[in-house]
């Protein structure tokens, strides 16, 4: 049907040897570079700190032992990646941590299938007769886009990589080309993200348009091969049922709520975070009998499925490529909007088959933009208190796209005729691996250098650096070397460098080292909160030997904490609130791990308040406690 259309290779990046060198005006290379450099950079912040753990915790159990008893509720095919990334561990002689290099590691598959998405466009505008202006702003809006950079590098999470599988899948149906591998890419982008159902409505008519293709059924052989290749791992440890439950079967109600986060019906009709089983009319409780279509669980099914119904019908009768881009992007948003448990990325894919279909049809470029800034805003309702010191310049990047977006006609000839921005292809792509190498050697460097510190040379170790850790608490995320809101860590007047900050109630979990003979830190509540009121407590292999009185914000008090850990396991340091958890920031400074005897013979045992003239302690029940002067 769409024979005019055909791409040259089957990502449409394919070029002869006569047009190896785009036009003069038309810079793909810079783009890329610009986007390779804002995915190395933005890899460096601190992450959704759950998220970031589960890929340290993953990693580790992969590098330990492999896929055996790995219980991890994420699919197979990234999982592959943390395996290579333990395989890198073990040369390096680290241990996974939530630090700057496995964020790096971890996000670059993000990076490549962000310049792949840039490179499809790229090849499908050259198919089309567009200015120079129009062709920029699109490799702008891929290039610099808030809601792509913020999903990937700064948050952390992969959802660029199958949302690329679809958008390529959903061309190549479209325009009937290349259908020998449709298959195995919808399948790779189901063993990579459960959310591929998505886009299940605009296949079936695209399917059945295609239904006498023999490439098209073949390509069901190829798809179980991708399967059986990605599967292999699981099925030769016998975890592939445990993967199986965990990241499919048991996915719909891992979260059984109406809505986690996300700006959709649901959360308009007040049911954020409310159990999905709860009567709209009466969300005190759960709905009963024919009620039932009036909860989330089972009138949001009801919805989408009339949704579904209505695109799959569209598609049928309206059976051109414009028509099917734009239902694919109906449908993400309306498996968003109406069913349960949506978290607020999961329009995500939105942004991918809209920056294809933009770079296909400019009608579309007003879609891309639209749907980039409410994935945007769904994005930033969540990681803008994490972001810290990102915020800014994310927002910055969203008003120059914006920009760029309403002026994508103007011709900038003055800065597209640089001489330095129209280098060769080529040399932008050599860039691209020097910045990629050159930062995974710093990183690298830093991670190593930080296991020299772990090896107790210095007499000490920073807790902040064993790996290894567990955390759990009431609100927001454990901050390493900064308050619970991402801020200097304070207390009193001073200012600290090295600790953890955390909200009560809270515990984190550090492994002993094996030289550890000692563990000192010094707590307080943290300046920015003086209203805030806790206890402070420290257990050794379960037993609590250390507690504090009520710490009080405005106070500005350190306590100073010293406890034996020869020949112990773990130490837990617990934040308790105190009549409300309102404002309770609780900040555990210069957390250490003394490897040799303290300076005195028999040195003291007890925990001391720090203040202008200090304060007596004294033991109880086998553990030590701080208290304030009489």
């Amino acid at each position: 049907m769409y024979d005019n259309m055909k791409l040259a290779s089957p990502l449409g990046l394919g070029q002869g040897a006569a047009d190896r060198t785009l036009p003069a005006r038309r810079p793909l290379g810079f783009w890329l570079f610009a986007a390779t450099i804002l995915n190395l950079f933005l890899a460096g912040g601190n992450g959704y700190g759950s998220d970031i753990q589960y890929w340290v915790d993953w990693t580790r159990h992969l590098q330990l032992v492999g896929y055996a008893n790995f219980g991890g509720n994420y699919p197979p095919a990234y999982i592959h990646w943390l395996w290579l990334l333990g395989r890198l561990y073990d040369f390096l002689e680290i241990a996974p941590a939530a630090d700057i290099l496995l964020r790096f590691l971890a996000n670059t598959p993000v990076w490549l299938c962000h310049l792949g998405l840039m490179g499809v466009m790229a090849r499908l505008m050259k198919q089309r007769h567009i200015s120079d202006g129009e062709w920029n702003g699109l490799m702008a809006l891929a290039a610099l886009n808030p809601a792509i950079l913020i999903d990937g590098p700064i948050w952390g999470q992969v959802d660029i990589i199958f949302s690329l599988w679809i958008g390529v899948a959903l061309l190549w149906l479209i325009r009937g080309h290349y259908l020998l591998l449709v298959a195995p890419m919808l399948t790779l982008a189901l063993l990579t993200k459960f959310q591929t159902i998505c886009i299940a409505p605009v296949l079936l008519p695209l399917v059945w348009s295609h239904r006498r293709s023999q490439r098209l059924w073949a390509g069901l052989l190829l798809a179980a091969g991708v399967a059986l290749l990605v599967l292999l791992p699981y099925l030769r440890a016998g975890s592939f049922s445990l993967m199986l439950e965990q990241a499919y079967l048991q996915a719909s109600s891992m979260y059984p709520v109406a809505t986690l986060n996300a700006t959709n019906l649901w959360y308009l009709l007040g049911l954020n975070d409310v159990h999905h089983s709860r009567f709209l009319f009466d969300i005190a409780r759960d709905a009963q009998g024919a009620e039932k279509l009036f909860t989330a669980q089972y009138g949001g099914l009801v919805l989408f499925a009339l949704w579904c119904l209505w695109l799959t019908v569209d598609g049928f009768i309206n059976n051109r490529p414009e028509r099917h881009w734009r239902n694919a992007m109906l449908s993400t948003v309306g498996f968003f909007l109406f069913l349960p448990a949506m978290h607020e990325r999961y329009m995500f894919p939105a942004v991918v088959i809209a920056l294809i279909a933009a770079a296909a049809y400019s009608r579309f470029v007003l879609h891309a933009i639209v749907i980039t800034v409410v994935i945007t805003g769904h994005l930033l309702f969540v990681m803008a208190p994490g972001i810290g010191p990102h915020t800014p310049y994310v927002l910055s990047v969203m008003t120059l796209l914006l920009a760029i977006g309403m002026a994508v006609r103007s011709n900038p000839d003055g800065l597209l005729r640089t001489r330095w921005f129209n280098q060769h292809l080529g040399v932008w792509l050599g860039a691209c691996v020097v910045a990629w190498v050159g930062m995974l050697a710093f990183h690298a460097d830093v991670a190593v250098e930080q296991r020299e510190r772990l090896s107790g040379s210095r007499g000490w170790i920073d807790a902040t650096l064993v790996p290894g850790r567990h955390h759990r608490q009431s609100w927001g995320d454990l901050r390493i070397n900064a308050n619970v809101g991402n801020r200097p860590l304070v207390v009193g007047e001073r200012v600290f460098s090295s600790g953890f900050g955390t909200h009560a109630p809270s515990t984190i979990d550090i492994p002993v080292p094996r030289s550890a003979s000692t563990f000192t830190a010094r707590v307080g509540v943290d300046a920015g909160a003086p209203q805030g009121e806790i206890a402070f407590e420290v257990r050794v292999d379960g037993v609590n030997v250390w507690r504090s009185p009520p710490v009080r914000g405005e106070e500005g008090r350190l306590f100073n904490v010293e406890v034996d850990v020869r020949g112990k396991g773990r130490v837990e340091l617990v934040a308790h609130e105190l009549d409300s958890m309102t404002a309770d920031h609780a900040n555990w400074l210069e957390p250490r791990f003394l490897t040799q005897p303290l300076a005195k013979p028999g040195a003291r045992t007890e925990a001391q308040t720090e203040t202008t003239t200090g304060t007596p302690t004294e033991t109880q029940a086998g553990a030590t406690v701080a208290r304030d002067e009489p």
